[in-house]
């Protein structure tokens, strides 16, 4: 709740939504740990699990890469009492 939320005119949105339409694209992201997509177990599903992990570790990567001065990182957050991981919320086209 202390976090602000980032934009860039070069996203075209927030990072986090920009964030959100990667991982439904299936898109390859990269960062100082390596390769990742949103569908960990590449079965064309989406669960709220494996869009939650993404998230956590793209939008940080993508503000610290785009906007290096800024003042705070954006680090998606929900409660694990809130998380049903398996939960299937986009089916991508493979």
């Amino acid at each position: 709740s202390t976090e602000k939320s980032y934009e860039d005119a070069r996203w075209g949105n927030g990072a986090f939504t920009k964030a959100i339409l990667e991982a439904f694209a299936d898109q390859e992201c990269t960062d100082s740990d390596g390769t990742f997509r949103a569908d960990t177990d590449k079965d064309g599903i989406i669960r709220l699990g494996e869009l939650y992990q993404f998230l956590r570790r793209r939008v940080p990567g993508l503000v610290k890469s785009t906007l290096p001065d800024a003042p705070t990182s954006q680090t998606p957050f929900m409660p694990e009492n809130q998380l049903d991981a398996e939960m299937p919320i986009y089916l991508h086209r493979q």
